[in-house]
Parts: C-alpha cells; structure tokens; sequence
C-alpha cells in the first residue's frame, strides 16, 4: 500500500525501517490499554471517511490490514499491541475471525462507555467520545500517536521526491483518521506526540535483493 505524494512528479518510495517499527511495538506493549482501543479507533476511522458518528456499519474484517503479522503464533495471524494489565505469552496475538473479537455481544463495558450499538447492529460513538476513550480505554494516559502510526503504517510506502519526517507520518494519521482542524482538540485528548527515539523515520525502499 502506497501513501501518494502532493507532488505527482515525485516518484521514490519511502518506509518505515523495521527496527523502528519493533520499537513502536514495544513501546505499545509496555504501557496499559484496554484491547478494544484498536475497535474504537477502526470506528472513528470509519466515521471519518462517512462524515458522520453514529449509524456506522463496520467491516471488522478491515482490521486485517492494520493487523496482519508475519510470523505469528499457528492459527493467530493478527498482532494487536493493546492490553490493559497482566499480559500473559500469547495474548496480543489474535485469531483470523476478526468479527467474533468485535461482535456486540463481544463488547466489555468499559468499551460501551464509549461506543454503542443498537438492535439492528449498527455502531455509534458517544457524544465526548474522545474524553471517554481517554478514559474507560487509555486508561487517563494519552497513547502516542508516532508509535500508534508507526504500527499502523509499517506496511505503507510514502512516495515523494525526499525522505518523509515524523511530522509527515503524524499529518497522513490525522488526514486518515478525521483529526482535522475542526477536530483538533478531540486530537490533543487522546494522543501525544513527544517520542521520537532514535534514528530516522523513513529508508529509501527497493525491492533489489539483498
């Protein structure tokens, strides 16, 4: 998957190297996060690219993209670096029916203080949602949207005339994600953007081999 360049004459392809993208990982891990972020943030995804909050009709097969892991656990192909407390071997590692993960019936109930369903199936955010995501989901503590993503994007090529920065990886996850102007402040509750770690950001990609 390829994220397109402003300029339509630019035509090298950058990514994320691997080793920062292990780093992302990591640092996902070690904090605490209710598993059901990773729903939340599908849905309000979803939202943006339908304009609207509420009556949303999610694909959770769709997460397979921002899951899909090479080199997982037999049977469990999906990596998702969310867990709120304990984390015993294994359970990050989720199996190929996404759906079943995220059905209502699924759902815990710090999730539903923030998302809700209804009878017919259909999903909606709660009015404050980002406030409650912060809270019932991150648990008080903003998630860092470089390492966020730096996980999200691992499997991306950024095409564009030079290297991409940090600030650029932040602008595609706020254009993807509806964190526009008018939505800056929902932003600025739910993320933080303050780790950069240690080397760039982005490599020249080729598909020589090595």
């Amino acid at each position: 998957m390829t994220v397109a360049a402003s300029d339509p004459t630019a035509t090298d392809t950058y990514v994320i190297p691997t080793d920062r993208v292990r780093e992302a990982i990591r640092l996902l891990l070690d904090r605490h996060t209710h598993q059901h972020f990773i729903a939340y943030l599908y849905l309000r995804s979803l939202a943006a690219r339908e304009g609207r909050f509420d009556g949303l009709k999610p694909s959770w097969s769709e997460l397979s993209d921002w899951l899909l892991v090479e080199g997982g656990p037999a049977g469990k192909p999906h990596l998702r670096p969310f867990w709120k407390g304990k984390r015993n071997a294994g359970q990050e590692w989720l199996a190929e029916n996404l759906a079943g993960s995220y059905s209502p019936s699924s759902l815990r109930k710090e999730t539903l203080r923030v998302i809700q369903t209804d009878a017919a199936g259909e999903f909606s955010l709660r009015e404050n949602h980002a406030q409650l995501a912060l809270e019932h989901l991150l648990l008080g503590a903003r998630i860092e949207a470089l390492a966020l993503a730096g996980f999200l994007y691992r499997d991306y090529g950024f095409v564009g005339k030079a290297s991409p920065t940090s600030d650029d990886l932040i602008d595609v996850f706020r254009r993807d994600f509806g964190y526009d102007t008018e939505h800056s402040a929902e932003f600025d509750t739910v993320y933080e953007v303050t780790w950069m770690g240690d080397g760039p950001w982005f490599e020249l990609w080729t598909d020589s081999p090595i």
